[in-house]
């Protein structure tokens, strides 16, 4: 892995290892983000370590930084997971109200229809039973329902 050891990348730790692409990504950061007042005083500190340090530190540092490397990759696939999950959810929400809006007016509409059915039905009640009767004279219908034998 390349890289090198750099002292205050952030301002809580004194020794990170950084490759090239993450020294300039955090020099953006902090140009980008932190306060006027600050921004020259953190390029100054975030420098090279030139000494030499004892190699149990430089491991360290080293697998510190592949495993933040692997845990960031990770995150970064997650958050774009997420994102398509939630697209996904937004648009099946949208899918579902447009749905339930429809089934609503539906619904409304068999109720509707369903009364005025019933009205004529009423209305027309004894020409459907002769006709149910003329073509059904074994039929147990007793004018309400089906009459089952005991």
């Amino acid at each position: 892995m390349n890289g090198k050891l750099y002292w205050l990348s952030w301002h809580k730790t004194i020794l990170c290892w950084l490759t090239d692409a993450a020294y300039a990504a955090r020099v953006e950061k902090i140009k980008k983000t932190k306060p006027a007042n600050q921004i020259e005083q953190r390029l100054t500190e975030l420098c090279v370590v030139k000494g030499k340090l004892p190699t149990p530190i430089r491991k360290a540092c080293k697998k510190y930084f592949k495993a933040w490397d692997a845990w960031y990759k990770a995150r970064v696939a997650y958050d774009k997971a997420l994102y398509k999950a939630r697209e996904a959810l937004y648009k099946a929400r949208e899918a579902l109200d447009k749905a339930w809006y429809a089934w609503d007016k539906a619904w409304e509409a068999l109720d509707k229809a369903q009364k005025a059915r019933d009205k004529i039905f009423t209305k027309f009640k004894s020409e459907i039973e002769a006709l149910h009767k003329l073509e059904c004279p074994d039929s147990k219908w007793n004018g309400t329902e089906i009459v089952f034998e005991k």
